[in-house]
């Protein structure tokens, strides 16, 4: 089921009209909020810039990530609550560094992340992300959204990732929060 609804939104995207929207990121955290054992990511921050909304700081790998770790995760809408509306697929994390996809490789453009495995213990540093608008995929939906990453070791999930944002068709309200 997953693998169908995810081809039929890449069969979409090659005929639907670009959407510009625009984007500003209110929160990047741990799912349960807590740093856990194998990353701190509380040296990340969300910023408003001359250019719009982004993300800087740094975060730590505290030990080097094994190479048989796959990664997973879901794009959510928030409506009365949080409601999953497109999969991320589940993959090695190897080869989702190397397939260069939405999120990670607007990170990795502007950071020091890595492109392809192994994954060493480091500490990345995040120069002022932003997220421009005609890099955004039709499928982001605007209003309140959530993308969480998980890292799984076999059926073990040993990280999770949160990032909350407010996609808009236009300027992005400065009152106005998801968080």
């Amino acid at each position: 089921m997953g693998s169908s609804l995810i081809l039929i939104f890449a069969v979409f995207s090659l005929f639907s009209p670009s959407y510009q929207k625009n984007v500003k990121i209110e929160k990047v955290s741990t799912c349960n909020g807590k740093q856990g054992q194998l990353t701190d990511i509380s040296g990340l921050e969300t910023v408003e810039g001359t250019s719009g909304w982004g993300l800087t700081g740094t975060a730590e790998l505290l030990r080097n990530l094994p190479n048989n770790v796959t990664v997973s995760g879901s794009i959510y809408k928030h409506l009365i609550r949080w409601i999953p509306v497109v999969p991320v697929p589940k993959m090695s994390a190897c080869d989702f560094l190397r397939k260069k996809l939405f999120v990670y490789e607007i990170l990795r453009k502007n950071s020091n992340l890595p492109s392809k495995c192994p994954v060493k213990k480091s500490t990345f540093k995040f120069r002022d992300v932003k997220l421009d608008p005609t890099e955004i995929p039709w499928y982001i939906p605007s209003g309140c959204t959530r993308i969480d990453f998980k890292l799984n070791l076999g059926k073990k999930t040993i990280a999770c990732y949160r990032v909350i944002m407010n996609v808009v068709n236009g300027e992005v309200p400065k009152k106005f929060k998801c968080v």
